[in-house]
């Protein structure tokens, strides 16, 4: 476009019309600590080369610990509110469990799903937790297959 050209383009150009146009629209800017901390999860959980817990009570406590260490290294905090920390812990303690375990923990996680993360690991206390007392063992054992 020559010079005349383009002094003919202003001189015409209806202004009116152009401030009538919309703005044009604005980039949606994902929301990058959801994502990053989505895929530090998933690289942590990746990574982990630690044993998993199969139910032998005498590791359970070691296995809490895991997933406490597990919930900080994958971007949870101190702080968190406990609707935010609930569905990560249950997820750490699915990938941090192996037979039997995993499967209670899914079939768990599935019939409630509302569940507070303190019930669920009072439950998981409950069942995998070791007993010393040779007579609360027996209790539960008889109450568990009534």
């Amino acid at each position: 476009m020559d010079l005349d050209n383009f002094c003919d383009f202003f001189a015409n150009l209806d202004i009116a019309a152009v401030s009538n146009m919309p703005d044009p629209p604005v980039p949606v800017t994902p929301d990058w600590g959801a994502l990053l901390g989505n895929v530090q999860f998933s690289l942590a959980m990746q990574n982990f080369s630690g044993p998993k817990f199969n139910g032998d009570s005498r590791k359970f406590r070691r296995y809490q610990k895991d997933i406490q260490r597990m919930y900080y290294i994958t971007g949870g905090k101190e702080g968190d509110a406990a609707e935010l920390k609930t569905p990560r812990l249950k997820q750490i303690a699915f990938f941090l469990s192996e037979g039997t375990v995993s499967e209670a923990i899914r079939r768990r996680m599935a019939e409630h799903p509302a569940e507070t993360w303190d019930t669920f690991m009072k439950e998981l206390q409950t069942r995998y937790s070791p007993i010393a007392d040779a007579n609360c063992a027996q209790a539960l054992l008889r109450n568990a297959f009534v």
